[in-house]
C-alpha cells in the first residue's frame, strides 16, 4: 500500500532532452512526485531512464551490491522480446514505451516505487512466452549467430573448433529452443526477439 503523504524522489536520466523535457513537466505535475533531471542530494527512489542508461544504471548497482538502490524504470523505443527480457532480469522494475500515455507513466513510477513491477500492456504477452522457452546456452548463441552469417556447419565447426557432429547437436538445440523448423526461420525467429542483428 504507497503512502499519500509520501514524496517519491525521481531522478530523469534519459538521453533524447525533448523525452526528458516531457518527463520533467509530466511528473513534475504531480504533487506526490519531486523531480529532477541532475542528481540529487539523496538518494531516488525511482530513476526513470532510457534503455541504454537504465541497464548502466543497473549495472552499477549490482556491481555495488546495492540490492535495495533505487528502482529503474526503463522508457524506451526497444520492445524486441530479448532486450525487455535482458532489462527485467538485470532488475528493471518498471519498462515503458515510447506511445504510452502520461497517466501510464505516471502509474508506472508510483507502482515501481511500491515495489510492484509494471510493463508496457503489448509487451506482456511476449515476455511471458519467452520465459516458456528455454535460453539459448552460450554456444548455442554463437552458432546462431554464424547461422545469421549464412555460414554452413562446416564453416561453424571451423570457426567455433569443435566437431562437426557437436555443431549439428547445437544447431538443434537452437531450433529447439526458438520452434524454429529450419535455418532461415531460426533466424528469422532469433532476429525478431533481439537475439542476433
Amino acid at each position: 500500500m504507497m503512502d499519500s503523504n509520501r514524496t517519491i524522489d525521481v531522478l530523469i536520466d534519459h538521453r533524447t532532452p525533448l523525452v526528458r523535457t516531457a518527463l520533467i513537466a509530466i511528473l513534475g505535475a504531480c504533487r506526490d512526485m519531486r523531480v529532477s533531471a541532475s542528481p540529487m542530494g539523496v538518494a531516488p527512489d525511482v530513476i526513470v531512464a532510457n534503455y541504454a542508461t537504465g541497464m548502466a544504471h543497473l549495472e552499477r548497482q549490482r556491481d555495488a551490491g546495492h540490492e535495495h538502490g533505487p528502482r529503474v524504470l526503463i522508457l524506451t523505443h526497444r520492445c524486441r522480446e530479448w532486450e525487455v527480457r535482458t532489462a527485467v532480469s538485470a532488475g528493471a522494475r518498471g519498462y515503458l514505451l515510447h506511445d504510452c500515455g502520461s497517466a501510464e507513466l505516471v502509474d508506472a513510477v508510483r507502482a515501481v516505487d511500491a515495489g510492484v513491477s509494471h510493463i508496457h500492456p503489448s509487451l506482456i504477452g511476449s515476455i511471458a512466452r519467452s520465459y516458456e522457452r528455454a535460453m539459448l546456452t552460450g554456444r548455442e548463441q554463437q552458432v546462431l549467430n554464424l547461422l545469421a552469417q549464412g555460414c554452413c556447419n562446416k564453416h561453424i565447426a571451423r570457426e567455433l573448433g569443435i566437431g562437426l557432429g557437436t555443431v549439428k547437436t547445437h544447431v538443434k538445440g537452437v531450433f529447439e529452443k526458438l520452434g524454429a523448423t529450419a535455418r532461415t526461420h531460426a533466424v528469422v525467429l532469433a532476429s525478431q526477439r533481439g537475439l542476433v542483428n
